[in-house]
């Protein structure tokens, strides 16, 4: 007998086959209000927030940034103007370093990154 997910992902993608920048429902459990996961790649990264408000449905927006240092910066700001409290990072290799580099220097209140 086949076991049903805990989780169902969705990618959600517009008819042209392009990644929505909208908030879309979804069906996820709560852990955090605000949180994003990112999957890390050696020219590129994938990011997906998810939204809980404080009565309806969830939603999640989805936007891919390069892994460069111009694309770390603007990834780190998305995630800053969405209020983003919490994320996961999955990624192969040494790929992730960078980000967290990144992530560090924002997050200890140094500013812009200065590689960016």
């Amino acid at each position: 007998m086949p076991v049903e997910p805990a989780v169902t992902l969705y990618l959600i993608t517009t008819g042209d086959g392009l990644l929505t920048d909208e908030f879309q429902p979804d069906d996820f459990v709560i852990v955090h209000a605000c949180a994003a996961v990112l999957d890390v790649h050696k020219i590129q990264i994938t990011a997906t927030i998810r939204r809980q408000p404080p009565s309806g449905a969830a939603t999640t927006l989805t936007n891919e940034f390069s892994a460069l240092p111009s694309g770390l910066a603007a990834l780190c700001a998305w995630l800053e103007r969405h209020a983003v409290d919490a994320d996961l990072m999955e990624g192969t290799g040494v790929y992730w370093q960078a980000l967290f580099v990144a992530f560090d220097y924002i997050q200890n209140g140094k500013g812009v990154w200065p590689n960016a």
